[in-house]
């Protein structure tokens, strides 16, 4: 399932390019059962006649139910976090 949700007006990005969604992100979730679960984020831009005015950002969470031995490469359970990477850690209730 996919959510929605526009960020505003894109003068924000334009004036704080750090803060520019990038096309599309792959990130790799462990859940309480430590089986990863794919997340993908989406950004796109509307365009208007002025120019671009919203952003959306869409993210689709696929849970797989995986079992050992079933293709999963080995360095996927071994995934070490790359130097300067941020990681944001979920409450216990929110990880499913």
């Amino acid at each position: 399932e996919g959510t929605r949700k526009e960020t505003g007006e894109d003068n924000d990005a334009k004036q704080h390019p750090e803060m520019s969604l990038p096309e599309r992100m792959v990130l790799f979730v462990s859940t309480r059962d430590h089986f990863p679960r794919k997340v993908e984020l989406y950004s796109s831009k509307q365009q208007t006649p002025q120019g671009e005015r919203k952003q959306t950002l869409t993210v689709s969470v696929r849970l797989m139910r995986v079992k050992l031995n079933e293709g999963l490469k080995p360095d996927t359970f071994d995934y070490k976090v790359p130097p300067g990477a941020e990681v944001h850690e979920l409450p216990a209730g929110d990880a499913r």
